[in-house]
Formats: structure tokens, C-alpha cells, sequence
């Protein structure tokens, strides 16, 4: 007789009994008891048996049939399927007929009269060896929402991912449903499930386009829920090059006062230390400057402000705007503003030396206050005694004294006086129409 470890426990029952036949063939040895024609010591164990959760969905009063095992994996062909009994309902098991077999078999769940609200039950899958594994069914009652889905616009830069939330404007979104997504030509769509596969509530999706694409692309989403009902819509993205940021910054340079009556350049002060392009520090030499000049004030190219002398006391404003030289569209504006004040009007200097040579530094004669000096007239005499120049109306712009003769008969009038010390007279009245004369020696060379 062929006795061996094989057949110590045949049937499975725990007790080593060599002669037991478990498969009543009438041979105690290589029993068969799943008649699959392969001695049970043969039979594979069935690791692959893996029974998965299933959340399902049915209206008020309204039966349902599920397959279950639909998404199931390794279900044998002979085995047994069992359920538990749901709280507010009913389960039958459809076997098709094959009460051994549960690979084709489904459930029907009934509800509860009126019942709505969540149900749940087990259901358990063995093969012949043993092997069981065991799942639960959530099943949804009550009436389907109207599900709609609307369709979304998104936008990104060249190369650059953008999270869609596509159900935002959604509406009869429930909690069990999927979300499934179509292939844009010129991208691709990863569904972000927060975490819950079968719930699309929190979903949202991640559209990449394909590298170096610029312009419009497009993709479908549908929406279902557990009854079956299903919406789709579209979302189309718009793909851009990517966006140049310029920021022009207003000035405020009211705390530093500078006088008016003198004017020139701002101390401490440039609009671009504060302008931006791209987030760094803005090169003059990559925009496009552009300024309208005031009657108090003006800007220069290189950023520096510069109030006209002459300007009467106040708080003044001058805007300005960059334009990026790479896209002259992008484009901002600022506002520069500034405050000048003025020397007190009897306050009256006359600058010491005068140096016509074009350097843009006492080029002529200033005389500090002047505006503030009315019928005003200015004598100049060399060390004779000779006027070399004599002038009315003196305003430190257009009727200045440049060292040039006007009125000695030695020197050609326009021409320039010699190096030398000179002798000026300054008469004028102040705003109390008081006669004042200021006189001294000034220094000459050319």
C-alpha cells in the first residue's frame, strides 16, 4: 500500500488517519477531493485569491444586482461564495447555476421599504483548499442627484504643470463616483485623488503640456456616480510663453527738501534703485525709458531727478514709465514725487567766480535769490573802473552774465573779458518793494 506524508491527513481534518478516504474512491491514497483529476497534495495553494471592496449605489425601493467579483482577482472555479446580512436589506446569491463555482456568481441586494441612507454587508470567496478572503460592499440608497458637469479654462506658461480643480464648478457631485479623464494632444492628465480612489470629491488634475508647446489644448473629463449616471465636459488650457514681470515703484523723495531757486539734481536720488524686471534689480540698458518733463521738474535718462531753479516752493510729481526692450508691451508707470523749497526772499548771494568753459559748472554768473529779486539790475566793472557788462531783469536762465563783454569799448561786445577780478553792483527790491544793493568782487577765467 502506498502510505506516505501525503496521505497522513487526507481529509484535512486534523487527525493523521493513513487509511482515511477523504475522496470515497475507494482508494485511501492520492485522494482528489476537488475532482480536478489532480491528487490534493498537487493542488497549488491559491495565493492570487484577493477579493476587493466595492461601493455601489440603488434608488429608494429599488432592488440591485451587483457583481461583486468583477474587480476581484484569482476566484476559483470551485470554491464557495457566503454573504453576511446587511442591516437595512437584503442579499441573494445568483449562482448561474453553478452552486460549486462562484467565478460567475452575482448578489442581488434589496433594500429596506423607504430605507435611504448608507448599507453595508460581507461577502467571503474560499477555494477547495481552504483559502478564503473576504470583502465588504457599501451600497448608497436613496435618489440620484442630477449630476452636471461644466467646462473649465486653465492657463500656464511654456513647460510649466498647472493643477486643475475641474469639479470646482460642478454640481450632484455624490461621494462614491469616478473620475476619468481623456488625452489631450499636446499634453498629458494625471487625476490627484487625494487619497480616496473612489471618492472624486477632492479630486483635482494635473495638466503638463509637452515641452517647447505654445497655444490652446484641450482634454474631456467625465463624472459618474454609483447609479450609473455620468456627465462629461472640457477643459481647454491656454499654453503661453513665459511672462515678463517689469515693476516700476513710486518715489517719494517729499522728506528731502532741495532749493528751488537754485534747483538741479536730487542728492541721494535715482528712480530705478527701486524698479524691477523679473524679480532682480532693473539694468536701465534693457528698457525703454520715457519721461514728459515738467515745469518744475524733469528726469534724466540715467534715473537722476533734476528741478528746474526757479521753481516756487510746493510738493511737485512727475511720472515716468519702463517699457521692456525684449517685449515692449510690458510695460508700468510710477509717480516721482518731490518737494522744493526756497531761500528766504531777502536772501540774496552772488556766487564768487564765474568759468565759461562748458563744463555745465559756473558756466555763468548765479545769483542766489534772484527770482525773489524784482526790477533788478546788474553792473560788472574791471579794475579801471570800466563797466564791462551792465544788465536788467537778472533770472539765472536766459539773461545771464556768461564773462562776456557787453559794452567796454576795448573788447569787442560778445566777446570774452580776460582773466582776471571784476567788480559787480546787484540792485534789486525785495517783496516789500525795499531798494537793496549788493555789491562785491567776483573772479573771472576762462
Amino acid at each position: 500500500e502506498d502510505v506516505n506524508y501525503r496521505d497522513l491527513d487526507d481529509d484535512g481534518d486534523g487527525i493523521d488517519t493513513p487509511n482515511e478516504d477523504a475522496d470515497t474512491d475507494g482508494d485511501p491514497t492520492n485522494d482528489d477531493t476537488d475532482n480536478d483529476g489532480t491528487p490534493d497534495y498537487l493542488d497549488p495553494t491559491n495565493d492570487l485569491l484577493d477579493v476587493i471592496d466595492d461601493m455601489v449605489a440603488t434608488e429608494t425601493n429599488t432592488p440591485l444586482t451587483i457583481d461583486i467579483l468583477d474587480n476581484d482577482m484569482g476566484i476559483p472555479e470551485n470554491g464557495t461564495l457566503t454573504v453576511t446580512n446587511p442591516e437595512n436589506g437584503i442579499i441573494v446569491i445568483n449562482d448561474g447555476g453553478t452552486p460549486d463555482d462562484p467565478s460567475d456568481d452575482t448578489v442581488t441586494y434589496t433594500p429596506n421599504t423607504d430605507f435611504e441612507g448608507t448599507d453595508s454587508f460581507d461577502y467571503t470567496v474560499c477555494d477547495a483548499q481552504g483559502n478564503c478572503d473576504t470583502a465588504t460592499v457599501t451600497i448608497e440608497v436613496g435618489t440620484a442627484p442630477e449630476l452636471d458637469a461644466v467646462d473649465d479654462m486653465a492657463s500656464t506658461e511654456m513647460d510649466t504643470p498647472v493643477d486643475v480643480d475641474v469639479l470646482s464648478n460642478d454640481s450632484g457631485i455624490p461621494d462614491i463616483d469616478t473620475l476619468t479623464v481623456g488625452n489631450p494632444s499636446d499634453g498629458t492628465v494625471v487625476i490627484n485623488d487625494g487619497g480616496t480612489p473612489d471618492d472624486p470629491n477632492d479630486d483635482t488634475v494635473t495638466y503638463t503640456p509637452n515641452d517647447g508647446f505654445v497655444g490652446s489644448d484641450s482634454f474631456e473629463y467625465t463624472i459618474c456616480d454609483a447609479f450609473g449616471n455620468c456627465d462629461t465636459a472640457t477643459v481647454t488650457v491656454t499654453v503661453g510663453t513665459p511672462v515678463s514681470v517689469i515693476v516700476a515703484v513710486d518715489d517719494d523723495y517729499s522728506g528731502t527738501s532741495i532749493d528751488g531757486t537754485e534747483g538741479g539734481l536730487v542728492s541721494n536720488a535715482n528712480v530705478f534703485d527701486n524698479d524691477t524686471l523679473n524679480g532682480e534689480s532693473l539694468n536701465p540698458d534693457d528698457v525703454i525709458f520715457t519721461v514728459t518733463a515738467t515745469e518744475a521738474l524733469n528726469i534724466n535718462p540715467d534715473g537722476t531727478i533734476e528741478v528746474v531753479p526757479g521753481t516756487t516752493e510746493g510738493t511737485y510729481t512727475i511720472e515716468y514709465s519702463i517699457c521692456e526692450i525684449a517685449n515692449p508691451s510690458n510695460c508700468d508707470t510710477a509717480i516721482v514725487t518731490i518737494q522744493v523749497s526756497v531761500a528766504e526772499e531777502d536772501s540774496i548771494l552772488v556766487n564768487q567766480m564765474v568759468t565759461p568753459n562748458g563744463d555745465g559748472k559756473n558756466d555763468f554768473l548765479f545769483i542766489k535769490g534772484v527770482r525773489n529779486a524784482r526790477n533788478n539790475s546788474l553792473k560788472i566793472f574791471n579794475r579801471w573802473g570800466v563797466a564791462v557788462y551792465e544788465g536788467r531783469d537778472y533770472n539765472n536762465q536766459n539773461n545771464v552774465f556768461v564773462g562776456k563783454s557787453k559794452g567796454r569799448s576795448t573788447v569787442s561786445e560778445g566777446e570774452y573779458l580776460p582773466s582776471g577780478i571784476y567788480f559787480y553792483i546787484f540792485e534789486y527790491q525785495n517783496g516789500n518793494s525795499k531798494n537793496n544793493t549788493e555789491s562785491g568782487y567776483i573772479y573771472v577765467s576762462k
